[in-house]
């Protein structure tokens, strides 16, 4: 279960990489029900910091990120911080064993737009390390100038939304798959009218992806294999105008991009991964 041990708010100053100032607000909660274990699931990055409040920044600063999971420190001094796009990343059953982790959960409420702006970072944290709950102000702007690679999933319309049925799925071509609302693997979701259509040209191909947790293409592999990170495997399909979909081994870290599709390889080539293996399909979302 869920145990509420403060009402602190955390009051946070997101920039949306527009140069709008967003104001977002959260209850933070550690997840009592969860420890000692890691999730593949609706992960956004992985990154290193030297305390949760540093993890809860970054965390904060992702309007996409719900919920983190920290470990102890390690060898380095650091601790792994883990954000997730999910707040029910608890009932998945991709889990990897991870001695000393613990699992927070953000509730925030529709960020609000406060103004334009174009000035430096800055943030202010207060926090009691041995805490469970802690407060954070972080205040995010960046410049016009600014680059960045999209590394997390889309989120548009009823794509993505939680389900346990395929009929809860509403639209043509979707089904409900690990969860949630996704177009049929090899369908891609056009963002300019959120349906699923089976072809995308490859001039319409977006800087973003979806992702199917515990399938992937066997075989029909077109590079990535210089990739070691989630991060550098999807730069590296993101960078090739021919690369449709990416399978990466979150265990393992192996990374194998594709010029294909769920639909154009034959049905035995789409497999279901072994627990063992974390082995995720990644499809690239049509303009």
């Amino acid at each position: 279960m869920l145990l509420l041990l403060s009402s602190t708010f955390f009051l946070s100053l997101v920039n949306d990489c527009t140069g709008v100032l967003l104001l977002r607000h959260s209850i933070g909660r550690r997840h009592n029900g969860v420890a000692d274990v890691i999730f593949t699931d609706d992960l956004l990055w992985t990154t290193t910091c030297r305390s949760k409040t540093d993890c809860a920044v970054s965390c904060m600063t992702d309007l996409q990120c719900v919920s983190f999971t920290v470990s102890p420190v390690i060898p380095n001094g650091k601790r792994t911080c883990r954000g997730h796009s999910s707040s029910t990343v608890s009932r998945s059953p991709s889990r990897v064993p991870s001695p000393g982790t613990r699992l927070y959960i953000l509730r925030t409420t529709t960020p609000a737009i406060v103004q334009n702006t174009s000035t430096d970072s800055t943030v202010a944290t207060t926090v009691t390390e041995d805490q469970p709950v802690f407060t954070s102000t972080v205040a995010t702007t960046t410049t016009s100038s600014a680059t960045t690679t999209t590394v997390t999933n889309t989120t548009q319309g009823w794509l993505q939304k939680a389900c346990t049925t395929d009929p809860e799925c509403p639209e043509t071509n979707s089904r409900c798959f690990s969860g949630k609302c996704l177009c049929t693997p090899g369908y891609y979701f056009y963002k300019s009218t959120k349906t699923c259509v089976s072809t995308c040209s490859l001039g319409n191909l977006l800087q973003e992806v979806v992702e199917y947790p515990m399938w992937y293409i066997f075989g029909h592999n077109n590079g990535g294999a210089s990739a070691n990170t989630y991060n550098a495997c999807l730069s590296a399909c993101l960078g090739d105008v021919n690369c449709r979909s990416f399978d990466y081994r979150h265990n393992g870290d192996i990374c194998s991009t594709s010029y294909k599709d769920a639909l154009d390889v034959p049905p035995g080539d789409w497999r279901p991964s072994t627990t063992a293996d974390q082995l995720y399909y990644y499809q690239r979302v049509c303009a």
